[in-house]
């Protein structure tokens, strides 16, 4: 079950044409054409096309060079996109554009290949939330103080359309350890990821790998809307040299969120005994994986 996973989760994380859910189970009896792509206005498209895993996983992944890649920007015809192996022997790849996608405007590929036929997918690229203002409204200045911290972020939402959030936080810290009995010391740094816990309410909530914070704009559609958003165990400033505290905020498609929603699902009640199937959604007509895009603003702010 876990090698059926990772055809979609895998190239998903190296990384509206018919909309449904699959089990993914089912790609044992039914094998189909795999696309993966997110997509950002902040770089070239970069689509992977696979074949699905048999039930066995006898076979190993690799990319449908010889499909044919079109893409089309407002249902208008801009390109073929050029197949570029991504490894040292030559049985992964992707087909990359020769442009960003524009912000706003809908992108739809076709993907024709031999064995598995056609399939299409469509969204649209996705606008930036606007960043009013953010701080760190609480961080401990000691190791005998509470190691909850919190960042406020004030932001401005878009009312022309429901919109989707994703928000990641980390830290890059410069920190000391005694490491014998003579106090000689060493200078390390490290990345520090923190899971973000809203204190304000945020409707239709979900988790990455239990870890970053999907949500929408559900309730607030069109303002201005606070977010608090906590974290446990940060490290202590008399602990630090430096500290450097960021967060990233994607505003995110719909299909984007119902994919890493359902996909979250999966994985909860694959780990379990549930004998209820857990649904995976895909927007790929004909086919299985995720055509999808996002627009990402990262921010920092140094905390010692």
């Amino acid at each position: 079950m876990i090698k059926q996973v990772l055809i979609i989760a895998l190239l998903l994380l190296s990384l509206s044409a018919c909309e449904k859910d699959f089990v993914i189970k089912d790609q044992a009896s039914s094998s189909k054409m795999v696309i993966n792509s997110l997509f950002s206005n902040s770089g070239k498209m970069n689509v992977y096309v696979t074949g699905s895993y048999a039930s066995n996983g006898a076979n190993a992944i690799h990319s449908l060079e010889d499909a044919i890649v079109e893409l089309y920007e407002d249902n208008t015809f801009k390109e073929q996109m050029k197949y570029l192996n991504s490894d040292t022997v030559g049985t992964f790849g992707k087909f990359q554009s020769s442009f960003n996608p524009v912000k706003g405007k809908k992108y739809s590929i076709k993907v024709t290949q031999s064995k598995y036929g056609q399939v299409d997918a469509t969204d649209e690229q996705v606008m930036p939330v606007q960043i009013l203002n953010y701080f760190v409204a609480h961080y401990p200045a000691d190791s005998t103080e509470n190691s909850r911290a919190k960042m406020v972020i004030n932001i401005h939402d878009n009312g022309d359309k429901d919109n989707y959030y994703k928000v990641t936080m980390w830290a890059e810290e410069k920190l000391s350890q005694v490491i014998n009995a003579q106090g000689d010391t060493m200078i390390y740094t490290r990345t520090q990821s923190y899971k973000p816990m809203p204190t304000i309410y945020l409707a239709d909530t979900a988790r990455e790998w239990g870890w970053n914070l999907f949500f929408s704009d559900n309730g607030f559609n069109g303002q201005n809307k606070t977010l608090e958003l906590e974290f446990q165990n940060a490290t202590p400033k008399d602990k630090l040299i430096s500290s450097k505290l960021w967060y990233e905020i994607r505003t995110i498609s719909k299909s984007y969120y119902l994919y890493s929603k359902t996909l979250e699902l999966f994985r909860q009640t694959n780990n379990t005994n549930s004998s209820e199937p857990s649904y995976v959604y895909t927007n790929i007509a004909n086919g299985y994986g995720i055509f999808a895009s996002y627009n990402a603003q990262s921010k920092s702010t140094v905390i010692k």
